[in-house]
């Protein structure tokens, strides 16, 4: 597997030109500045401000801080590996951002628990899923988001960038779009309430 050292900058925002690298001999792959921009343009400035943000499979933390640079109250980054989870949360304690940012060292399929609490009853905006380019994955930790899409609000996006095309049809959400981005593709859903409810009714 290709190992990602390459230092990448934050683009836009109170944090602009900051350095971001991944731990030495990381797996993690930084979303480049053309994802970037894409997921924030899509996100739009209103929504990134409007409440927290969720990071899913966060890796170096890049999309987050990029997230957090461009006025989002709060990020909850989840992120599996320990080392580049620690790495990530020296590089919040380096920049100052600790009262801004939470760091939960779990698997993206059973987080939500966690998440919970650390959104503290306020849903998120805006979250991002970008798991590694394995094929199954990112549909797989989709479903999961989807039956607990409680934690997005009403008028927030999810983006989910994926070596492969995602299903329109997940329980718990709508598809909005879906495109080709690079060598990868980015899917945009919200919640479905009918569905929220329906999950409701049979628990």
């Amino acid at each position: 597997m290709t190992l990602y050292n390459l230092k990448v900058r934050i683009i836009a925002g109170e944090l602009k030109g900051r350095e971001v690298s991944p731990p030495r001999g990381s797996k993690s792959r930084p979303a480049t500045g053309l994802v970037r921009e894409t997921v924030m343009s899509i996100f739009t400035t209103a929504r990134l401000q409007a409440g927290p943000f969720l990071d899913l499979c966060a890796g170096s933390g890049l999309v987050g801080l990029e997230a957090l640079s461009r006025g989002a109250p709060h990020v909850v980054f989840v992120e599996t590996d320990a080392r580049t989870a620690g790495h990530l949360k020296k590089t919040i304690h380096d920049w100052d951002l600790l009262q801004r940012a939470t760091i939960l060292k779990l698997d993206a399929r059973r987080c939500y628990k966690a998440v919970t609490r650390s959104l503290a009853g306020r849903p998120a905006a805006c979250a991002f899923l970008d798991p590694p380019f394995i094929r199954g994955m990112a549909g797989d930790l989709l479903e999961h988001f989807g039956r607990n899409s409680e934690i997005l609000s009403p008028d927030g996006r999810l983006l989910v960038r994926a070596v492969e095309p995602l299903s329109p049809h997940v329980m718990g959400l709508t598809q909005l779009s879906q495109r080709q981005l690079n060598r990868a593709w980015l899917a945009e859903y919200q919640c479905n309430p009918a569905d929220q409810e329906a999950n409701d009714a049979d628990q």
